[in-house]
């Protein structure tokens, strides 16, 4: 089951009528209807009353509707929380340092921007790495260890 085949649902109990469900979803009117039966097919269940014009739900149809608003409501909720997610780490500047480095020169270093109050330093103790050897972090990061201890990253 797919989740455009639940959208697909909403729209023709929305219109009750294949062709303008088609014409809104943006597919063809027998590839709408062939969607609709495999959704019929999958819950093993008759949800439209074809005998009617227009075209009315089953019972089962009435309630599988209810579910199918519930569950694209939280599909398009999961994908914004995903994507405000996703964007907040493309925004993220990673530093690394020795520890008396960051503790004296990075608060000097956040004031004189003048935007620390957007910024919120994650301060994370790791194990050392061999002296340049380039890693990778998460996202398009990479950082080298130079011989003074100090680490340069690179976003």
């Amino acid at each position: 089951m797919e989740i455009r085949w639940l959208e697909d649902f909403i729209a023709l109990a929305r219109t009750r009528h294949f062709s303008r469900a088609a014409d809104e979803q943006h597919v063809t009117q027998p590839t709408f209807s062939r969607r609709i039966k495999l959704l019929e097919e999958e819950m093993g269940v008759t949800l439209i009353n074809r005998q009617t014009l227009p075209l009315s739900l089953t019972p089962a149809g009435e309630e599988f509707l209810t579910l199918c608003e519930q569950v694209t409501e939280r599909v398009r909720l999961t994908r914004e929380r995903v994507r405000a997610i996703s964007a907040g780490q493309q925004r993220r500047i990673m530093v690394a340092a020795p520890q008396s480095l960051l503790a004296h020169f990075l608060p000097e270093w956040l004031a004189s921007t003048g935007r620390q109050e957007h910024i919120q330093p994650y301060l994370r103790a790791t194990a050392g790495w061999p002296a340049t050897t380039p890693r990778r972090l998460p996202g398009r990061s990479v950082i080298w260890r130079f011989a003074t201890g100090l680490l340069a990253a690179v976003i």
